[in-house]
């Protein structure tokens, strides 16, 4: 399929290709749209996210899948008396995360110090001590 826009009618798509077609609404000109995506290719090697070697993308998402399963099992705990105690876990869903994605990330505009107190109002003290000490 080949997307095309017309100057009164808008995008439309076809099976049709060239670089200029007669629009199928109107009958006016449409031109070709070109479209170009960019996907990285996949880098294997030793993820510590994971703490084992990836050799694909899928591999890196079967890992994750198995890894949010692990972590919303039900665990069992028995303190020193021997009682047994059953503790259910809210799921959980680990995804991977690119660290250029400054909002997912929980960046701020402001800057780091600004981000690092973001952080402590969410209750990440350690993490924000931690970080504000390198400033």
């Amino acid at each position: 399929m080949y997307e095309y826009a017309c100057t009164t009618c808008g995008p439309h798509r076809t099976d049709q290709r060239a670089d200029n077609i007669q629009c199928p609404s109107c009958g006016g000109r449409a031109r070709r749209v070109w479209g170009f995506t960019y996907r990285p290719g996949f880098q294997a090697g030793y993820n510590p996210s994971v703490g084992r070697y990836v050799s694909s993308g899928a591999d890196l998402r079967s890992a994750f899948s198995a890894a949010s399963d692990k972590a919303s099992a039900p665990t069992t705990l028995y303190d020193v008396e021997g009682n047994r105690y059953d503790i259910d876990r809210p799921p959980v869903n680990f995804q991977p995360v690119d660290l250029r994605d400054k909002e997912r990330l929980g960046v701020t505009e402001e800057g780091l110090p600004a981000t690092y107190d973001a952080l402590k109002r969410q209750g990440n003290d350690p993490a924000a001590d931690r970080l504000r000490s390198y400033l």
